[in-house]
C-alpha cells in the first residue's frame, strides 16, 4: 500500500491497486480521535495516556479500516483501486475540513465514499443505513456576556452578568419550541456557565456555551439567527452585552441512496439479510464525514 502521511496536519491515506486492471475508485473513511476522559476500565485495549480515552469508539473505527487495509491488500483481486482514509479529529477538531483543505480528493481522487460509525443502540454485528439524512449538521456557540461589577450588597450598581447568562440560558430553550416547525427536528443545548469569582460579587462577565443541531442547512441558519438575536435581546433587557461566536462542527450528513443501497448490499454478504437494513429514523448526533460527503458520493 502506497502511504502518505500528514495530510490536513495528522492524516494519513493509503492507495491500494487491484490486479485486475481498471476500474473505480473506492474510498474508505476511518476516523481517529480521543476525548480528555481518563479512561477506568481494564479492557485489553485501554487507553495509554492518562487523561485520554477513546470514549466515541474511534479506536474500533481504526482497527476496522486497519483489518480491511490488511485483507485487500493480501487479495487484490479487483479492478480499481481502494484508497483508505484515516481521518483525525473528528471530535469538533475540524480533521475532515483540514484534509479537504490540504486537497485530499485532488491528491486522491475516490468515486465514491463510505464511513461507519459505532453506535450503541445498534446491536453488536449489524449495520444500518440511510438514503438521505443521516446524522445531523452541528455548531458549536460561545456567548460572551459583558456588564458591571458589583458589591453583592449594592446590586443597583451592577449590570449582573451572572443574572442575564440564567436569562439567556432559559430563553435559548424557546428557540426550538416557537420558531423551528414542529415535524423539523432540532436541539439547541447550553453546556456550560462560567460567572463569578466570589460569594459576595456580582460578576462582570460570564460565559455561556454549547451546541445546536439540525437536519438542513436552512433551519441551521434559522437557530443561528435566532440564538443571535434572543441573546443580545436578553442581555440588553438587564443591562449588558452579548457577543455570540458559532463554530462549525459538522453538515448535515446526506447518504447517497444509490450506495446506501450498495453499502447494505455488501454487508448482508457479511452479516446476513436480517442483521443488515435501513435505519427508519436519522440519528440527532453528529459526524464531520459529512463534509467529505459533499465533496464526493458517500454513505
Amino acid at each position: 500500500i502506497e502511504v502518505t502521511q500528514g495530510v490536513g496536519g495528522h492524516g494519513v491515506v493509503g492507495v491500494l491497486e487491484g490486479s485486475l486492471g481498471p476500474g473505480r475508485t473506492v474510498g474508505l473513511r476511518s476516523d481517529m480521535d480521543a476525548l480528555s476522559i481518563t479512561e477506568t476500565g481494564e479492557c485489553p485495549w485501554k487507553s495509554r495516556k492518562p487523561g485520554l480515552m477513546h470514549a466515541c469508539g474511534h479506536d474500533g473505527h481504526m482497527t476496522m479500516l486497519l483489518a480491511a487495509a490488511q485483507y485487500l491488500a493480501a487479495h487484490r483481486d479487483f479492478k480499481g483501486k481502494v484508497v483508505f482514509i484515516f481521518q483525525p479529529g473528528e471530535e469538533g477538531a475540524g480533521g475532515a475540513l483540514a484534509m479537504i483543505k490540504d486537497g485530499l480528493f485532488e491528491r486522491f481522487p475516490v468515486d465514491e465514499l463510505y464511513g461507519f460509525h459505532n453506535w450503541t443502540d445498534v446491536p453488536v454485528g449489524e449495520v444500518r443505513c440511510r438514503k438521505g439524512a443521516t446524522m445531523a449538521g452541528q455548531d458549536f456557540f460561545a456567548i460572551r456576556v459583558k456588564g458591571k461589577g458589583a458589591h453583592a450588597s449594592a446590586p443597583q450598581l451592577s449590570a449582573d452578568a451572572a443574572l442575564a447568562a440564567a436569562m439567556i440560558t432559559t430563553a435559548l430553550q424557546q428557540i426550538v419550541s416557537r420558531n423551528i416547525a414542529p415535524l423539523d427536528s432540532a436541539v439547541v443545548s447550553v453546556t456550560k456557565i462560567h460567572t463569578g469569582s466570589a460569594f459576595n460579587i456580582i460578576p462582570e462577565t460570564a460565559e455561556v456555551g454549547g451546541c445546536t443541531r439540525f437536519f438542513s442547512d436552512e433551519t441551521g441558519a434559522l437557530i443561528r439567527e435566532r440564538i443571535e438575536a434572543v441573546t443580545k435581546a436578553t442581555a440588553e433587557s438587564v443591562g449588558c452585552t452579548a457577543e455570540v461566536e458559532f463554530t462549525p462542527v459538522a453538515a448535515v450528513l446526506n447518504s447517497n441512496a444509490r450506495l446506501a443501497e450498495e453499502l447494505l448490499a455488501a454487508a448482508r454478504e457479511v452479516v446476513g439479510d436480517e442483521k443488515a437494513s435501513f435505519a427508519e429514523i436519522p440519528q440527532m448526533a453528529s459526524e464531520d464525514f459529512s463534509y467529505l460527503a459533499r465533496e464526493v458520493p458517500g454513505a
